[in-house]
C-alpha cells in the first residue's frame, strides 16, 4: 500500500524505440540522454524513473557530463524504481543513501512530506 499520494508528482510517459545507448558508446549515450531529458523537461515532469540501472546511470551522471561536455544544464532527478517503491513505503532516503545520486533528489524528498 503506498503511503503518498502520486497525484503530487507530474508524470511524463513516452515510449522510446531504443535503450540508453551505454552499450553503443558515450556519445551516442549522450544523445539520448540529452533528448530524454529535454523532452522530460518540456513535459514538466518532477522526475524520472527507470527500471534499467543502465538507463539510471546515463540519465543521472549524464546530466553532469552534458553540463561540462555540451554546455546543457537539466536539474531533473532520476530514480530507479526500486528507490521510488522504497520511498512510497517509507523507507527513509537515507536509508536507500539517496545522497549519492549526482542529481540531487531533495526536491522529490520534499513533495513526498
Amino acid at each position: 500500500m503506498m503511503s503518498k499520494k502520486p497525484e503530487k508528482f507530474k508524470f511524463a510517459f513516452y515510449w522510446a524505440a531504443s535503450c540508453g545507448g551505454c552499450e553503443i558508446s558515450d556519445e551516442i549515450a549522450l544523445d539520448l540522454a540529452s533528448e530524454k531529458l529535454a523532452n522530460t523537461t518540456k513535459a514538466g515532469a518532477d522526475c524520472i524513473t527507470t527500471l534499467c540501472p543502465f538507463c539510471f546511470v546515463a540519465l543521472d551522471i549524464g546530466q553532469v557530463q552534458l553540463r561540462s561536455k555540451r554546455n546543457e544544464t537539466y536539474d531533473i532527478p532520476v530514480l530507479h524504481y526500486s528507490e521510488l517503491l522504497a520511498l512510497a513505503t517509507g523507507i527513509s532516503p537515507e536509508e536507500l543513501a539517496l545522497k549519492t545520486h549526482k542529481i540531487k533528489i531533495d526536491k522529490i524528498i520534499a513533495k513526498l512530506k
